[in-house]
C-alpha cells in the first residue's frame, strides 16, 4: 500500500489504540487498560477518577471512555458502570467475504466475462449489462438514473477495509478531507507496519472490501466500468479493519462518532461484530466476566449509533451471513472468536443480538440470490430485517453471475497474484476494463447492504435541506421511512418455510427489496 505524506488532523486525533492487559505473568498491582461505559451518561470520568484509575481516551458523546488502572478497579467501580479489560488485540468483527484465493484456481470456476441475468435495464457502462443487482434496483439508465444520480453534498461513509481512492471510478467521487482512519497495524495479527506510525491511510484498501462496497454505493457514471446505485454522491473512507481483516470496538465506535461530527448522511457497515457473534446480555452459559463484556458492547454500539443519528447519519449494516432465524433459538458455535479456540457452544435466543445490524436504529439488510430469493446464508428473521437487496448466493463455488460486480484495488488483485505481469487478469472473478484510456479492475462478490446505502443517499440527495456543513440533511428516521416505503414489497415463498409475515413484511424481505426508482420517484407500494 501507497503511504500518504500527511493525515487528516481527524484521522491522526482519532487513531490512539489501546494496548496492555492480559499478558502473561501480569501482577495483581500492573496496570490495566479498560472499556469504561458509565450507567448514566456523563458520568465516565468522575467514575474513573474515584476508582483511581487515569483516563486514556474520552468520548463524552456517549458516556464511555478507556482507562488505566489497576487489577482492582473494576471492583471499585462495582456497578456504577460496565468495565472490561482491553487487551490490545481483542477483536470485535471480521471482514472477510472479499479476501480473494492467494493463488490462482487451476480450474476456473467460471468463464472469465460469465453472461449476465436476463434483467431489463442496461445502462450506458461497459459492464452494466452484468449488474444485475443495479437492474434489480432499478438504478439504471432507464431507471433511476433518469430521475436523480445523486447530490455531491450528500455524503457516504464507507466503514470498512479503506477506499482504493486512485481507482478511476471512485476518485472523481472520493472525499479525502473528512476520510480517517480510526485504527492501526497490529503486527502480531497484520504483520509488520507499513509505516513508522503503524497507521494505514484511508484512502487505500489492501483487502479489497471496503472499496467494492464503495463501488456498489457510488462509482462514477463516467463511461467505464460500473456505476454506483448513486454514482454522484461523495464517498469517504472510515477505515476500521485490520489487514487480517478484524475489526475492533473502539474504531468502530470513533467512525460513528466522526461520521456525526462531519456531517456524513448515511454510514454503510458490511460487517459483523466479534468476539461474540450473538451479543447477550445475561446468557447463562456465559461467565460473569463475558456477561459483562457483552453487556459494554452492546451499550457502547448502541448509544454510538444514536449519537451519529442525533447528527443526521443513517447507519446501514448487514444482517449477517450465517443463515440464522434471528428471532428464534439457535446454538452459536462460533463465540467467542477470539482468542483462538476460545469459542464453546451456547443456545441464544431473540434476546441476543448480531451487531452491529440489530442496535436500534440501524437499517438492516438481507441478501438475495440473483433470482432475488434470499441467499442460503443470509440471516433473517420477522422484525430483524428490514429491508432486503441483492448480493448474491455467496459460499464457495457460487457461480460469479451469483455475485456482485464492483470495483477493485490493482494492489490488491497484484498481491493475490489475480493478475499477469502485462495486468491482464488471470483469474476469473476479476476483469478490467481500459476503454477510457486508464484500466480499472472490477471483482465479482456476495455484498447487499451497499445497495441500500446508495438508495438511502438518493433519498437524501431528492429530500434533503442544507445543513451548516453546506452539505445536505435529513432526519434519519424519514430517510428509512421512505427507503422502506417505497421498497418492492415480495411475500415469502412457498418454500422454504422458515419465513414468516405478511407479503408487506415478513422475514426474508422485510419491507421488500430496496428500489432506487421508486424512491426517487416517490413511489409507494
Amino acid at each position: 500500500m501507497r503511504a500518504r505524506q500527511a493525515l487528516p488532523a481527524v484521522a491522526v486525533l482519532l487513531v490512539t489504540m489501546v494496548a496492555g492487559g492480559g499478558t502473561a505473568g501480569a501482577q495483581p498491582g500492573d496496570p490495566q487498560a479498560y472499556l469504561v461505559v458509565a450507567q448514566e451518561s456523563g458520568h465516565a470520568r468522575a467514575l474513573v477518577a474515584s476508582a483511581g484509575g487515569q483516563v486514556l481516551e474520552e468520548f463524552p458523546e456517549i458516556g464511555a471512555l478507556t482507562a488505566k488502572a489497576d487489577r482492582a478497579f473494576p471492583e471499585r467501580i462495582g456497578s456504577r458502570a460496565d468495565v472490561v479489560p482491553l487487551d490490545g488485540a481483542a477483536p470485535i468483527g471480521r471482514v472477510e467475504a472479499h479476501q480473494p484465493p492467494r493463488t490462482t484456481p487451476t480450474t476456473p470456476a467460471a468463464p472469465a466475462t460469465p453472461a449476465a441475468p436476463t434483467l431489463a435495464g442496461s445502462g450506458g457502462e461497459p459492464y452494466a449489462h452484468l449488474q444485475w443487482g443495479n437492474q434489480a434496483v432499478h438504478a439504471t439508465d432507464d431507471g433511476s438514473y433518469r430521475h436523480e444520480l445523486g447530490d455531491r453534498r450528500v455524503a457516504v461513509g464507507i466503514m470498512d477495509t479503506g477506499i482504493d481512492a486512485t481507482h478511476p471510478d471512485i476518485a472523481p467521487n472520493f472525499d479525502r478531507a473528512r476520510s480517517g482512519t480510526f485504527t492501526r497495524v497490529m503486527p502480531e495479527l497484520d504483520g509488520p507496519c507499513p509505516t513508522p506510525s503503524c497507521v494505514n491511510p484511508p484512502d487505500a484498501d489492501a483487502l479489497g472490501h471496503g472499496t467494492h462496497v464503495a463501488g456498489v454505493v457510488a462509482a462514477a457514471k463516467d463511461g467505464r466500468g460500473t456505476a454506483g446505485v448513486a454514482p454522484g454522491v461523495t464517498l469517504v473512507s472510515l477505515r476500521v479493519a485490520q489487514d487480517s481483516g478484524y475489526v475492533f470496538p473502539l474504531p468502530v465506535v470513533r467512525a460513528l462518532i466522526h461520521s456525526g461530527r462531519v456531517g456524513l448522511d448515511v454510514v454503510n457497515m458490511a460487517f459483523v461484530l466479534d468476539p461474540w457473534l450473538f451479543h447477550c446480555a445475561d446468557n447463562p452459559a456465559d461467565s460473569p466476566a463475558a456477561q459483562e463484556e457483552q453487556r459494554a458492547i452492546i451499550a457502547v454500539v448502541h448509544r454510538a449509533v444514536q449519537y451519529a443519528r442525533s447528527r443526521g447519519v443513517l447507519p446501514v449494516a448487514s444482517i449477517g451471513d450465517q443463515g440464522f432465524d434471528l428471532t428464534k433459538p439457535v446454538t452459536d458455535a462460533s463465540s467467542p472468536t477470539y482468542p483462538p479456540d476460545a469459542a464453546y457452544p451456547r443456545t441464544v435466543d431473540g434476546s441476543c443480538q448480531v451487531l452491529p445490524a440489530e442496535a436500534d436504529g440501524v437499517l438492516a439488510v438481507s441478501r438475495l440470490r440473483n433470482d432475488l430469493r434470499l441467499a442460503p446464508t443470509s440471516n433473517f428473521g420477522l422484525g430483524a430485517t428490514d429491508v432486503a437487496a441483492p448480493g448474491g448466493a455467496g459460499g464457495r463455488g457460487a457461480p460469479l453471475t451469483e455475485t456482485v460486480l464492483s470495483t477493485y484495488p490493482e494492489s490488491a488483485a497484484r498481491a493475490y497474484g489475480m493478475v499477469n505481469p502485462d495486468g491482464t487478469p488471470n483469474n476469473p472473478s476479476l476483469l478490467r476494463d481500459c476503454t477510457a484510456g486508464t484500466c480499472a479492475y472490477y471483482r465479482y462478490a456476495s455484498i447487499a447492504s451497499p445497495f441500500a446505502a446508495g438508495v438511502a443517499a438518493l433519498v437524501v440527495s431528492r429530500h434533503g435541506a442544507r445543513d451548516a456543513l453546506g452539505g445536505l440533511v435529513l432526519d434519519p428516521s424519514r430517510t428509512s421511512r421512505i427507503v422502506e416505503a417505497t421498497a418492492t414489497a415480495l411475500a415469502c415463498p412457498e418454500e422454504p418455510t422458515t419465513c414468516a409475515g405478511t407479503p408487506q413484511r415478513n422475514g426474508h424481505y422485510g419491507a421488500g427489496i430496496v428500489d432506487a426508482l421508486g424512491a426517487v420517484r416517490g413511489d409507494r407500494r
